[in-house]
């Protein structure tokens, strides 16, 4: 009986680590800037410096014109999707005040640029 006692044990406490580690490692994958946190799939093939552009163009927008280079212009984009969510905290005053939005980017290796953007689905929460 004891040593099921303290196999249960182990194994709990054993799974409660796990689950914190992976709860770390998902928020490795989110940027905040300003209010808004923008998390990127755990299996993204982007780059850190790359991720943080895209937040930054989603929070900012388009500040200015981007210039495609040669081989875009030649060749055409070479794209990638990248699915990539956004909680903008603090929208209403009243509950629910955070709005989560999922976004379908569609981005070039090349030059770096996000070719199209779609929202998917949006929803408030707490």
């Amino acid at each position: 009986m004891k040593k099921t006692l303290l196999f249960a044990l182990v194994l709990a406490l054993t799974l409660s680590f796990c689950v914190r580690i992976s709860a770390t490692n998902n928020m490795t994958n989110a940027i905040t800037i300003n209010n808004v946190d923008v998390v990127f799939d755990t299996n993204s093939s982007l780059t850190e410096a790359e991720k943080q552009l895209i937040a930054e163009h989603i929070v900012y927008g388009v500040s200015d014109v981007q210039t495609y280079g040669l081989i875009c212009n030649l060749f055409g984009h070479k794209t990638t999707t990248e699915i990539v969510t956004t909680i903008t905290h603090c929208v209403n005053s009243t509950v629910p005040r955070c709005l989560e939005e999922d976004w379908e980017l569609i981005i070039c290796s090349r030059c770096e640029s996000i070719v199209e953007e779609t929202r998917l689905a949006y929803s408030y929460r707490n």
